[in-house]
């Protein structure tokens, strides 16, 4: 998407919504999915054109999510009156009454946009309202953090680089070198920078459990699951370059 937008003309006042609103879809697609095929009827969505299906799910993400008036929505919608219809009634449809015959798991899924095996994780460790807060916390904004990459030089020019591109950024106080992006993602991920691999951008959580390891220089480690290789990076740094490292895959790719 991002590189879609790079090369089109696109005023950039209107990226970051168009951005926003394809992820928001993105996001609550099974949600969404779920409502549409409700409010639609006798009619099948995977018949429609796949415009008018994608028109149909930012329609209700808009109203239901987004809280859009529906006098903007049809602004958008006035070449389909029909259309017009079914993403009011998707707007409207009560979701708890719809999902009231599934399963506690299949409809907390449904509601929270997870699959069921992972709400069933969930549910089978924490308390339904600790399961509900975690669902509601990942369908949150997310934080985006990146760190320097150690096995290249020159790593002193790239923090200034990036500032002078609009990225502001803040240490993480509990892991040494790790950055919080404030603000100026898209600069961020536009930058050479990032596309050379000076910067890596990495969760929090997964350079937790590469630390957590406690790798040394001249030890022999085995990463048996190792795509897409930030983990792999990260403790291959750790060792100092010194020691045996083996990386495999399930996926040859």
């Amino acid at each position: 998407m991002r590189e879609l937008l790079r090369q089109s003309d696109t005023d950039m006042s209107i990226r970051g919504y168009v951005e926003s609103r394809t992820l928001g879809v993105v996001r609550f697609l099974n949600t969404i999915d779920y409502i549409a095929i409700r409010a639609l009827g006798r009619r099948n969505l995977s018949d429609l054109p796949n415009r008018t299906q994608n028109l149909l799910r930012l329609a209700t993400y808009e109203g239901r999510w987004m809280k859009t008036p529906m006098t903007s929505i049809l602004t958008v919608l006035q070449e389909d009156p029909e259309l017009a219809r079914v993403v009011d009634n998707a707007i409207e449809l009560d979701l708890d009454k719809k999902t009231e015959n599934l399963t506690p798991s299949n409809a907390l899924g449904v509601k929270f946009s997870h699959p069921t095996f992972l709400v069933d994780t969930f549910l089978e460790h924490l308390d339904r309202d600790e399961a509900i807060d975690l669902m509601n916390q990942n369908n949150g904004a997310r934080d985006y953090f990146f760190r320097l990459n150690k096995l290249l030089e020159k790593q002193d020019e790239v923090l200034p680089l990036l500032e002078s591109q609009g990225v502001a950024w803040e240490p993480v106080s509990d892991i040494s070198g790790l950055l919080r992006v404030v603000h100026g993602v898209n600069a961020l991920f536009g930058s050479d920078e990032f596309k050379d691999g000076r910067i890596l951008v990495q969760d929090k959580g997964s350079i937790a459990v590469g630390l957590a390891l406690d790798v040394k220089p001249g030890m022999n480690v085995w990463d048996a699951c190792a795509a897409p290789g930030m983990k792999t990076h990260l403790l291959w740094e750790s060792m100092e370059r010194r020691g045996q490292f083996i990386a495999t895959d399930i996926n040859a790719e």
